[in-house]
């Protein structure tokens, strides 16, 4: 960030069986989000699953459930693999002038090169910089652009647009090794322009973007020393807050993860808040202690930066799946079950709208599910891990 004044700083089954509650795809609310709109949707279930019965016959799985008798009935349903539905991961990094800062630069991108060359290359990624650098017709002394200065200075596409990895990969290991840092930190409009592309792209996916940065956003300045407002096109934390969590709830959504590089340590509360709000607090993060988002420290940046990098690109790749719908058949939200199996055995997981450590919607369609915690890291290490999905049975609830 440049010129202080400008910033602040699946298993289908049709047996019927009881079921309650029902099914909400958003975080529930944690205190002190940034902006407008930073409260999770509410809903989940509110029935109490059952524990897995004996395996059924014929590739059945039996989901038991109590009788309001006091017996116990088997719900059975025919197991079906699940189809893994890669994501689509748009990366926004910060190109800021800081960056040059003990090396931290070289080192994002020698992390995002050794992401690139282990992420599965099925995953469609993209990326865009800000700011793109474009050369200002005006000094920073003249107040028309000190108004503006950097703010919408990103591209409307992304330098390189998303596509599957195993043809986007040298694009976007070009462009890394060809860009050097610059300029300040328009984070709203990089994220704003951002959401707009992967809002309207064609795919079926589940659309993320990666924010990496490691400055506060320069945001609007209050009048001083008899200038007016300067940078008003930044615009406010407010703004940023809603932009997010506006698209964590639209039509398509677009969740957001945060990645926060050292010297972004005064911003903590904002990048967290932007975590929460795009729906994708890490596991065991919580806004309360502004832990939402992933803050990379100095001791070990590239290593550090690397393995989660790698980690968010496998959680998006692996652990996401289309709820199998039969042909001519509607599906009960509340009877969806699913089923892990590793080295370890089978567990048929909870559904958690924490999204901590269980399973959850990805949005109000209710076609794909996405695997949190424990289970999904299972599902990276494992090679031999299954994942099935099962309709039919009450769902267990965490």
């Amino acid at each position: 960030m440049r010129a202080a004044f400008l910033g602040v700083a699946l298993v289908i089954g049709l047996a019927a069986c009881s079921s309650a509650g029902g099914a909400g795809a958003d975080t529930p609310p944690q205190k002190g989000g940034i902006g407008p709109g930073t409260t999770g949707g509410s809903g989940g279930s509110s029935g109490q699953g059952g524990s897995t019965g004996e395996g059924g016959s014929g590739g059945g799985v039996n989901l038991a459930g109590s009788t309001g008798g006091g017996g116990e009935k088997v719900c059975q349903a025919k197991e079906t693999p699940g189809k893994r539905v890669p994501a689509a991961l748009l990366i926004v990094l910060d190109r800021s002038g800081s960056m040059t800062e003990n090396n931290r630069w070289s080192e994002a991108v020698s992390a995002l090169n050794q992401m690139l060359a282990t992420a599965d290359p099925e995953l469609s990624m993209g990326i865009v910089r800000f700011p793109e650098g474009t050369p200002s017709s005006c000094g920073l002394t003249d107040v028309a652009c000190q108004t503006n200065f950097e703010c919408t200075d990103i591209k409307d596409t992304p330098n390189v647009p998303v596509g599957p990895l195993k043809e986007t990969k040298a694009q976007i290991q070009n462009l890394l090794a060809t860009t050097k840092p610059d300029g300040g930190t328009p984070t709203l409009w990089a994220l704003r322009k951002a959401y707009k592309y992967m809002r309207q792209l064609q795919t079926d996916s589940e659309r993320f973007v990666l924010l990496v940065t490691d400055g506060v956003p320069t945001f609007v300045t209050p009048p001083f020393g008899g200038f007016p407002e300067m940078a008003t096109n930044c615009g406010t934390k407010a703004e940023l807050g809603k932009e997010t969590s506006d698209a964590r709830k639209g039509n398509p959504p677009v969740r957001t993860f945060v990645i926060g590089a050292p010297g972004s340590e005064d911003g903590l509360e904002i990048l967290s808040g932007l975590a929460l709000n795009g729906g994708t607090c890490r596991p065991g993060g919580t806004h309360n202690n502004y832990t939402c988002h992933y803050q990379i420290g100095a001791a070990n940046f590239e290593k550090d930066l690397a393995d989660t990098l790698t980690q968010i690109a496998g959680s998006v790749s692996n652990c996401t799946y289309a709820v199998p719908i039969p042909s001519g058949e509607e599906v009960d939200p509340e009877k969806v079950n699913v089923v892990v199996t590793t080295s370890e055995g089978e567990t048929v997981v909870p559904k958690d709208t924490t999204q901590q450590d269980g399973w959850n919607y990805t949005d109000d369609t209710k076609t794909k599910i996405e695997i949190f915690g424990p289970q999904c890291e299972a599902i990276n290490k494992g090679t031999s891990a299954t994942v099935k999905i099962a309709l039919g049975c009450q769902t267990k609830v965490k």
